[in-house]
C-alpha cells in the first residue's frame, strides 16, 4: 500500500513539473494585466544580491523553469522559485513572463534549509 502513494506522489510530482514547464515557458512577451500570484500568504522577500551572486541574461524562450535547470546555474528546474525571489524587483508579479535580456541576479551558496524552501515554493505554485 505504501508503495502505492509513493507512487501517486511521484505521478502529482511529474504532473506539476510538466504544467510548470507548459505555462512558463508558452509565453515570451510581457502581457499587460496579468493577474498578481495568487495563493501565496504574505510579501514576497526579494534577496538582495550578494558577494556569492552570479548573473544570467535572459535569452529568447528562457523561462525561469529552463534556466534553473541549467548546470550552470542551479541544475535542479524547482529552483525557479530562487531566481524569481532573488529577482522579482526586475521580473514583477507574475513569474511566468520574463523579458528578454533581463539581467538576473542568480544567488549561489545556499544552505538546504534555503534551497528546500525555494522547492515547496515551487511545487506550492505549480499545484495550482
Amino acid at each position: 500500500m505504501k508503495k502505492v502513494k509513493n507512487n501517486k506522489a511521484i505521478i502529482l510530482m511529474v504532473i506539476a513539473s510538466m504544467v510548470l514547464m507548459a505555462i512558463g515557458c508558452a509565453t515570451v512577451k510581457k502581457v499587460v494585466d496579468q493577474p498578481v500570484i495568487s495563493g501565496i500568504t504574505g510579501p514576497i522577500p526579494t534577496a538582495t544580491p550578494s558577494a556569492s551572486s552570479k548573473h544570467y541574461i535572459v535569452k529568447k524562450g528562457d523561462c525561469l523553469w529552463k534556466i534553473s535547470a541549467k548546470k550552470s546555474v542551479y541544475g535542479d528546474p524547482f529552483m525557479w522559485w530562487a531566481i524569481y525571489k532573488a529577482n522579482r524587483d526586475e521580473i514583477g508579479d507574475n513569474p511566468n513572463l520574463i523579458q528578454v535580456k533581463t539581467q538576473l541576479s542568480i544567488q549561489q551558496g545556499l544552505d538546504k534549509s534555503e534551497t528546500d524552501a525555494c522547492k515547496e515554493e515551487a511545487y506550492r505554485y505549480g499545484e495550482k
